[in-house]
């Protein structure tokens, strides 16, 4: 009897042995699966959050406003993994200033995320994409690439007779009122309604696609200052300038009859009298003057002017004349009376190139996680 007691104990024990040594394994198993499962949680957050970082870097440089090489990128993401979390309540997603590599035709990058519990703890999960992305075709210069043609983010209004040799792109309406008017080698493309009296029908387009209209940045302001032989807002030139960039502060009078310089302009430009910018001699082929204001460009007074007009604002001429070269405004174009414009795509001068504008739309040849 008491030889079967024991054999019933000693079965027992056995079998709560055997229960004990499954929990434990079950346990250590669960324990296992739940750090497996942590560790693909952490990895993916990681991941997303560069992810996250990389397409906040592609928004920025398709932004109209954006300029290449330029390093306000550093506005929006963060260079170090120090703060608030920027992706959820764990993930973090940085771009080291060195790792960003600038050429004339593509920008090679790398970002990085990481999952962490506070900003002053190890990282869980690490990740780094590397991204390549090459400039538009239309940007393939170091020169500032200011578009071509005749073009204005409002209306384009002349009043006079116009002759017009190129192409003129409103993101409003363009209404050329004059009596005897003519067109060649271009269209007359409006995002409103384009009327031109006197001219073919087939090349005026009404509700055409709204352009994207290059834009003067504080960013490249920042550049001209830097670069400026001189600092006036009182310019007065004659001759030939030697390539020479003029920088105001503040609103501007130009007047003179002068070539290869570039006037650059924080505020409004206005240029008087009958000077010639541009083209020493009638002859000239070439575009070398730049005008750039981040305010409004006025003209009055007659004048003969080989150059690149450029403006965030708005473009007023009152008088007759002619320009050769290119006037691309985010405001509205308006000219009063006779006016001859010629589309002019050389240009030799060092700050600005002319072509079709800048899209936005930049190709992305690497997006692609790499291990260090």
């Amino acid at each position: 009897m008491n030889r079967q007691k024991g054999n019933v104990l000693l079965t027992t024990l056995l079998l709560i042995s055997i229960a004990a040594g499954v929990t434990v394994t079950a346990m250590k198993g669960t324990l296992l699966q739940e750090k497996m499962v942590a560790n693909q949680n952490n990895k993916a957050n990681a991941f997303m959050a560069a992810e996250s970082g990389a397409a906040s870097f592609v928004k920025w440089l398709k932004d109209p406003s954006t300029t290449w090489g330029s390093n306000t990128w550093q506005d929006i993401i963060p260079s170090t993994a120090i703060g608030a979390p920027n992706m959820g309540k764990k993930g973090y997603y940085w771009i080291n200033p060195n790792d960003v590599i600038w050429t004339s035709s593509q920008v090679t990058l790398k970002v990085r995320g990481y999952t962490k519990s506070d900003n002053t703890s190890t990282a869980n999960a690490k990740t780094t994409l590397q991204i390549i992305i090459t400039k538009p075709s239309s940007g393939g210069s170091d020169q500032q690439n200011v578009g071509s043609g005749m073009m204005a983010g409002g209306n384009i209004k002349i009043k006079g007779n116009a002759n017009i040799n190129g192409h003129l792109i409103s993101n409003g309406n363009i209404s050329v009122t004059g009596g005897n008017n003519s067109l060649v080698n271009g269209t007359v493309s409006a995002n409103g309604t384009a009327s031109i009296k006197g001219v073919d029908a087939s090349l005026v387009t009404s509700g055409a696609a709204v352009t994207s209209v290059p834009v003067i940045t504080d960013a490249w302001l920042a550049q001209m200052s830097a670069a400026a032989a001189i600092k006036s807002c009182n310019i007065n030139l004659t001759g030939d300038q030697d390539g020479k960039i003029y920088y105001c502060g503040g609103d501007a009078s130009l007047s003179g009859n002068f070539s290869n310089a570039t006037v650059v302009v924080t505020g409004d430009v206005k240029v008087t009298g009958s000077g010639e910018l541009g083209g020493l001699s009638k002859s000239a082929t070439a575009v070398t003057v730049a005008i750039a204001a981040k305010g409004n460009i006025l003209f009055n007074g007659s004048g003969d002017h080989y150059a690149v007009m450029w403006a965030n604002g708005d473009y007023t001429h009152n008088g007759s004349g002619t320009l050769r070269g290119s006037l691309i405004v985010g405001g509205d174009i308006t000219r009063n009376g006779l006016f001859t414009f010629e589309e002019k795509t050389e240009v030799q001068n060092n700050q600005i190139t002319t072509g079709e504008p800048t899209t936005g739309t930049s190709s992305i040849t690497k997006w692609q996680e790499i291990f260090e």
